[in-house]
């Protein structure tokens, strides 16, 4: 249902957003096609139309630690700040407001691949905890996945039942 482009404009990371529908390879190419060519397009007014979203990123140790988003009229969005622990990373994300919104936790396996997401309600509410299970089912040259499943994780009668839930697929562009 939709495309992310990411890309850089002036040196800042930025992306841009399609919602389609997906009919065949031939809407999704053209879409993305539309969406890398506002990159050679010159912005002369607030705001920037090359783009949708901003990104400033902040790392320690090679690890990034926190990501804040800027919407392409300058306005400040979402932070998400990073705290990792052994295989297991913590991620907290805060309102422009310094309100925290939202928390997750992931899970890594041996190779640093994600290999279970959970969302953990930052508001009392019992039904706003999940627990998805990730599977990375196919992979680029360079080692990065293309391709990875998410499944929903329920316990019924005491076992643990995977829901399929969504697919999420990505196309790496290298450049020498």
């Amino acid at each position: 249902y939709k495309i992310t482009v990411y890309g850089y404009i002036g040196g800042a990371r930025v992306s841009d957003d399609a919602r389609i529908a997906v009919d065949s390879a031939a809407t999704i190419t053209g879409i993305t096609a539309d969406i890398l060519a506002k990159g050679e397009q010159k912005a002369e007014n607030k705001p920037d139309t090359r783009y949708s979203d901003k990104f400033e990123y902040k790392y320690l140790n090679g690890k990034l630690v926190e990501e804040q988003m800027f919407y392409n009229d300058g306005r400040q969005g979402m932070r998400y700040v990073y705290i990792y622990s052994g295989n297991r990373m913590e991620e907290l994300v805060y309102t422009n407001d310094g309100e925290i919104n939202q928390k997750y936790v992931t899970i890594f396996d041996a190779k640093g691949y994600e290999i279970e997401w959970n969302i953990i309600p930052v508001i009392n509410l019992p039904d706003d905890d999940e627990k998805y299970a990730i599977k990375n089912q196919s992979f680029d040259k360079q080692g990065n996945w293309t391709k990875r499943t998410f499944s929903l994780v329920e316990i019924k009668n005491g076992k643990k039942v995977y829901k399929p839930s969504y697919i999420e697929y990505r196309t790496i562009t290298y450049f020498p």
